[in-house]
């Protein structure tokens, strides 16, 4: 699916807000969870978070929607965020405005489930083809943040 990218078998990373029918693609193609971090109203809203939800649950995902803003982009939130995609149905599709936020969160969760580093978490990052570095991961991975 366009636009879609599997971090492992568990993650993907939808990398633009989707619309109603990616909603019901994002189903056909296996998802079984929808993940939001964009606030309500947010600058170039496709679906608000509710009406997202409400596609999501039609088309037999579970739906969460996790407002985080670049102020949130730290190792608290991820923990908080890997903690609630434990008990979403995977495979779970995550997603923001550009995919830069999901990407962040999906990785930060990666490396809680690998008890993995920033640098290897980068290295995943890497294989998957998003670009992101140790220096980018390593405020959302600190040892110790997740209990």
């Amino acid at each position: 699916m366009d636009g879609l990218i599997e971090l492992d078998e568990r993650l993907h990373i939808f990398t633009r807000p989707p619309n109603e029918a990616d909603v019901r693609d994002l189903s056909r193609a296996g998802m079984r969870s929808v993940v939001n971090l964009r606030a309500p109203g947010e600058a170039g809203e496709v679906l608000a978070p509710d009406t997202e939800g409400e596609e999501a649950n039609r088309s037999g995902l579970a739906y969460r929607s996790f407002p985080v803003t670049p102020s949130d982009l730290n190792a608290g939130t991820a923990s908080i965020i890997s903690a609630e995609l434990e008990q979403l149905p995977a495979p779970i599709a995550i997603h923001c405005a550009s995919g830069k936020r999901a990407s962040l969160m999906a990785l930060a969760d990666w490396a809680y489930r690998h008890d993995a580093s920033a640098s290897k978490a980068a290295a995943k990052a890497q294989a998957a083809g998003l670009k992101f570095s140790e220096a980018d991961l390593q405020p959302l991975i600190e040892r110790g943040a997740r209990s």
